[in-house]
């Protein structure tokens, strides 16, 4: 984490932000992290695998599973500050969540992609930038709270 931990340094630095916002900063960069893992594998799946193009939204699936879990872990050890060990009690909480947003962002995918006849990579890249803020306020109330 110590590259994060540097990064961090640098925006907080260039970027002074009162304490409430800096966890908000640190889940950002997480997605920026996360999302070219998301990006990648859909891309990957509907590029080169000729049944994905035709059934985008499954290769949507499988590219938010992989952007979820790499999102998870580095939310709870770095954004979060609960540490490396995997919790499921915990990893359920953000993948219902995430499940959520999920459902949310397919049918948005759908009518942008087949109904507006969006450019799937320009919806999905919208949808992911949607997506980070919901997904953090709901995990910061519910899944990464700290039990006082």
């Amino acid at each position: 984490m110590k590259l994060l931990d540097q990064l961090e340094q640098l925006v907080f630095w260039l970027l002074p932000l009162p304490k409430k916002w800096q966890r908000f900063v640190r889940y950002s960069i997480v997605g920026g992290i996360a999302t070219p893992v998301d990006f990648g594998i859909y891309f990957s799946l509907t590029r080169l695998i000729p049944w994905f193009t035709k059934f985008y939204l499954v290769a949507n699936i499988f590219a938010f599973l992989g952007g979820t879990i790499v999102a998870y872990l580095f939310n709870r050890s770095w954004t979060f500050g609960q540490g490396v060990k995997f919790v499921w009690k915990q990893y359920v909480k953000f993948l219902v969540i995430n499940l959520f947003t999920l459902i949310i962002l397919q049918i948005c995918f759908y009518i942008f992609v087949d109904v507006f006849h969006w450019y799937d990579l320009i919806a999905k890249v919208l949808l992911l930038a949607i997506s980070i803020g919901i997904n953090f306020s709901l995990n910061s109330f519910w899944t990464f709270r700290r039990s006082e």
